[in-house]
Parts: structure tokens; sequence; C-alpha cells
């Protein structure tokens, strides 16, 4: 969802690297990825 996509970019943001592939999730992403299973809205910081 949109939490996760928010996440990646912030922490794109703060990467010195100008391309990263990730091959599973950061921890960061377990919770925003949890609740976007379970169809949970988040306000935009």
């Amino acid at each position: 969802g949109n939490a996760c996509a928010d996440m990646l970019a912030k922490m794109a943001a703060n990467s010195i690297s100008p391309l990263v592939k990730l091959e599973i999730p950061p921890a960061e992403l377990s919770i925003p990825i949890l609740a976007d299973a379970w169809g949970v809205a988040f306000v935009r910081d």
C-alpha cells in the first residue's frame, strides 16, 4: 500500500546508493505490510 511506498521512499532518501535491490522486505516494513493486508488506513506524516 501507500504506507509501504512512503516508507521505502524515506529509506531511499537516506541511502547513499543510487540503486538497491531488495530480496526480502526490510524489517521496518513488517507492520505496514501486515496493516495493508488487513486493510488498515494510515494518515500520512
